[in-house]
């Protein structure tokens, strides 16, 4: 069996990338949007955390910054072959 299934089976699952949030399956409270497309602010038990999230993919991950989300919402974008829509996208200079 999978450890991370096993974590996740415990309720001890906590998102890697962001060590503050206690648990995926604690009270989550949604914010507020950000001004960058597939973030969002939430609340995990009283902690405010920058959720990116990929509905289409399936795809959700938890950050400490506005900044870090919106990249990886750019990374998963370009994984999947789109185009980015927040901070890789490539500026026209004229």
């Amino acid at each position: 069996m999978d450890e991370s299934l096993i974590e996740k089976q415990n309720g001890n699952f906590a998102n890697t990338v962001l060590g503050a949030v206690p648990s995926v399956y604690g009270k989550m409270k949604r914010i507020c949007k950000t001004e960058y497309k597939y973030v969002s602010v939430v609340s995990y038990n009283g902690i405010p955390t920058f959720r990116a999230e990929l509905c289409k993919y399936k795809w959700m991950k938890c950050f400490s910054s506005c900044r870090e989300a919106a990249l990886a919402v750019d990374k998963k974008l370009l994984e999947k072959g789109q185009k980015p829509v927040n901070i890789l996208v490539q500026r026209h200079c004229t």
